[in-house]
């Protein structure tokens, strides 16, 4: 059975939202998603939506993924946070978990990712 996967990506790079939406479809998801590049827009998004969970870069030009995490976490504070990102720090994924975010995982460990989002989903409904 196709799962269907609502979901915000926060990515500075079209490339990278392409490769994600491709690589969750191969695994059997039926995706729709809204794609994010600025703060304001994640504000707007999670507003005025409802996702099953949130992908987000780290590194972007005027913010980072623990930015989106907070606001994640005053607008929708149960909504599944995954951090993809080439090159984090370690005290940086460890700020990240003590935010509040369920997953970080290396861009170059996308193939894997779909397993962990349905693990994570499958977590939040029960």
């Amino acid at each position: 059975m196709r799962r269907k996967i609502n979901y915000l990506i926060v990515e500075d790079d079209p490339a990278s939202v392409l490769i994600l939406k491709q690589v969750l479809k191969s695994f059997g998801f039926v995706v729709e998603y809204k794609h994010a590049e600025d703060k304001e827009q994640v504000e707007e998004f999670l507003l005025n939506n409802r996702f099953d969970l949130i992908i987000s870069d780290h590194h972007m030009p005027s913010f980072t993924s623990l930015d989106v995490l907070e606001t994640r976490n005053r607008l929708t504070p149960d909504t599944p946070f995954i951090i993809l990102s080439m090159d984090m720090r370690i005290c940086l994924k460890m700020k990240a978990y003590q935010l509040g975010c369920n997953l970080v995982v290396n861009k170059s460990e996308i193939d894997f990712l779909p397993w962990m989002i349905e693990n994570q989903l499958k977590r939040e409904t029960n």
